[in-house]
């Protein structure tokens, strides 16, 4: 019986060993801790509310633009809205690509926002709480195998000085291999890390980054042409200067100036954003296969398999000696 205890703690140890390589952990915990790091302003609370703000900013900014400005500006061209709202696509055509990319926006993000709402309370924290807070992602590999290494130690050890301490000692890290990830929370992490990922699937995927690099680059050449063309044509059309139109935008569209204005801060952090989703894609892709909320069962199940052959050992040892 006590050779099984030993063979039982070999198996285990050997058992996560070669799951920390066949998973090839190294790699995908290694990506995984870059795109935590990539992404851990942007995921939280703060930066997830700031960047709504920015996209109803630039909603209601493109409403006043078409609903407001567009009226105004016709009026001093002597056309209709539909007329002006024509010449604008036929003569500034990044504003009028820019006036759809922004009213398509809902389409891109309500997918993530929906999903980050039905998150449990915590949001994106159980992901950059694995293993454990303030231990990082790329250590996990090494957890793994200093587990598997210690526990197969000890099986070679029961196997070669077979006895009650050796089984007591398999016994504790079996018993070890259950406690660690349950006092660590990690199956409850995990699953609500399988949550997350699966938003990410949609936000780091192929398709998203090019939606995401297309509105950023879309929504800066608008800007521009803004800026640029329309502008300077409309303060020549009204014989006013573009500084003097622009101090007219502030009054007749307020949330349109504003945005224009704080697209000096706000465009470089989009286009930011948006290379370092296209720079995620294929590092995500090698993350998502690690089986995250499979691993913690491994070890307890593991662990359930070493403490009830120990276990069983133990007792029989015990009987063995009573009956003496």
């Amino acid at each position: 019986m006590r050779r099984l205890v030993a063979f039982s703690a070999i198996g285990a140890g050997l058992a996560l060993i070669v799951f920390t390589f066949a998973s090839s952990a190294f790699l995908r915990m290694d990506e995984g801790q870059q795109l935590r790091d990539r992404f851990r302003e942007v995921t939280t609370t703060k930066g997830f509310a700031q960047f709504g703000a920015n996209v109803a900013e630039a909603t209601k900014a493109v409403d006043e633009l078409v609903t407001k400005t567009y009226p105004k500006f016709a009026s001093d061209s002597g056309m209709s809205t539909k007329q002006y709202t024509a010449y604008v696509a036929s003569n500034f055509s990044d504003v009028s690509r820019g006036v759809t990319t922004v009213h398509d926006l809902p389409n891109l993000i309500t997918p993530i926002t929906s999903g980050v709402a039905a998150l449990p309370d915590g949001k994106f924290q159980p992901l950059y709480d694995l293993p454990v807070g303030g231990i990082s992602l790329a250590s996990v590999p090494w957890l793994l195998l200093g587990g598997g290494a210690a526990v197969l130690v000890l099986g070679l050890i029961a196997l070669g000085l077979p006895g009650r301490r050796t089984t007591l000692l398999v016994l504790v890290a079996g018993i070890a291999l259950i406690l660690v990830p349950v006092a660590a929370s990690l199956p409850s992490k995990t699953e609500q890390t399988g949550k997350i990922l699966e938003l990410c699937d949609y936000g780091l995927s192929a398709d998203a980054a090019l939606r995401s690099e297309q509105a950023s680059y879309y929504t800066d050449a608008m800007i521009r042409q803004l800026k640029t063309e329309l502008f300077p044509a409309v303060a020549k059309q009204r014989h006013v200067s573009v500084a003097m139109l622009q101090t007219q935008l502030k009054t007749e569209s307020p949330a349109l100036s504003k945005w224009v204005d704080d697209w000096t801060v706000v465009g470089p952090a989009t286009l930011g954003f948006a290379a370092a989703i296209r720079e995620s894609v294929s590092q995500y892709a090698q993350v998502r296969d690690f089986p995250f909320e499979e691993t913690p069962w491994l070890l307890i199940a593991l662990g359930c398999v070493v403490v009830v052959v120990a276990g069983a050992a133990l007792v029989e040892s015990r009987r063995s000696r009573d009956q003496k």
